[in-house]
Order: C-alpha cells, then structure tokens, then sequence
C-alpha cells in the first residue's frame, strides 16, 4: 500500500510539471490579455482623492454603466489627475462628475444607453446651473461627454 501511495503522488508532482495539466482534469484558465494601449494608470489610490478612488475601484460590469470610471483626455494624463494641474480629466461615480472646469451632482438614474442624456447640477466658476451632459461610449475603454455646446474626449484610466 505504501509503494501506491508514493506512485500516487509521483504522478501528481509529474502533471503538475507539464503545462497546462490540472489535478482535477479542468482546462487551464487562460492569462488575461494585457490592457490595451488606450488606457493609462492612474498613482497607486493612496495619492487619489476619495471620489477618484471610488470611481476607480467600480465595477462596470457589475453595475451595468459604462461610464463610471476615471477618465483623462489621453492615457499619459492618468497619472497626472489628482497630483497637479492637469485639466482634461473627468472623474465619474454613480452619483457626481468631476472635470477641471466643474463638478456636478448627477441628478437622474444612472442612464444604461448610449448616449445617454444625463441631468446635473453643475458649479463652475463660483455659479450653480442645471445642466443636460451628453455622454457617449466608444468601447469600454474610450467616452465623450458634451457640455454647453463642448465635446471632451477620454480613455479609461485604471489603477497600477
């Protein structure tokens, strides 16, 4: 019984050796594909403000709306947003949109279609206004959002 038990293990140490075997005869999980290069990296989250870290840390798929995230104009602009003066950014949750020229309380259901007109007290320049934000998905990974007549475009930034 000894000897079987050693040939046992033995064979288990050989499978695990050879790649792509598996204990328990499962396919070996694939290695996710590298981010595409259109989307950068933000600082590690200590160096973020509470509301990019959040937006951050979301989960797209889970809650079904694309456009929470972190956003800046190009993928190097990521690691500017929170550190200087960087101002095409946009920082997204569920319930505000912070940009360099403003920052907005969301005042509609998260919208799911795209584009999706959303509705927002926005304060910019030291006056309060209501505004209609249009904001349109390319991808996952690419969004535009109209403002007062402006288009600004974004790509995703994710944490290191």
């Amino acid at each position: 019984m000894a000897d079987r038990g050693k040939a046992g293990w033995r064979v288990v140490a050989a499978c695990l050796m050879v790649s792509g075997c598996t204990t328990d005869g499962a396919v070996k999980p694939e290695i996710p594909a590298p981010a595409p290069e259109h989307i950068g990296k933000l600082e590690r989250i200590e160096r973020l403000k509470p509301d990019t870290s959040e937006a951050a840390l979301h989960d797209n798929a889970l809650s079904g709306i694309p456009y929470i995230g972190v956003w800046a104009g190009d993928g190097a602009g990521c690691a500017r947003i929170d550190q200087d003066n960087y101002d095409r950014y946009a920082v997204v949750t569920i319930k505000s949109m912070r940009r360099a020229s403003s920052t907005c309380a969301i005042l509609t259901e998260p919208p799911t279609a795209n584009p999706e007109l959303v509705t927002a007290t926005c304060m910019a320049n030291g006056e309060t206004s209501v505004r209609a934000l249009t904001v349109e998905m390319d991808g996952l990974n690419r969004m535009k959002v109209t403002d007062l007549g402006r288009t600004e475009a974004y790509v995703r930034c994710v944490l290191p």
